[in-house]
């Protein structure tokens, strides 16, 4: 999932008053359910839950990629036996690793 954040934060250290900012349009990393967040020099990052991410319309952008699609592995199967037709590749092989996933 490609989750951004839409407005940038300022982050100020109390105890050793250092300030940064973590940009607009920045990509957040996920960790364990968690989208880090982190400013230019990475050394500053704070984080969000993943579900808090994709409630919060208004802070955070979330847009779906190839990776959070499900497929069928009949979809997939039919895909290689069709690109892979005459070529000298064991298919039948690679569909039964995939329906074993």
């Amino acid at each position: 999932m490609d989750i951004r954040i839409r407005e940038g934060l300022y982050l100020r250290n109390i105890e050793t008053k250092t300030e940064t900012t973590i940009r607009p349009a920045t990509i957040g990393v996920e960790t364990k359910g968690i989208v880090w967040f982190h400013d230019v020099s990475k050394t500053v990052k704070i984080g969000f839950s993943k579900d808090y991410c994709k409630e919060d319309k208004m802070l955070f952008s979330v847009i779906p990629t190839i990776e959070d699609r499900e497929v069928s592995a009949k979809q997939v199967s039919m895909i290689l036996r069709k690109s892979l037709q005459g070529k000298d590749v064991d298919v039948d092989s690679i569909v039964e690793q995939i329906y074993a996933l």
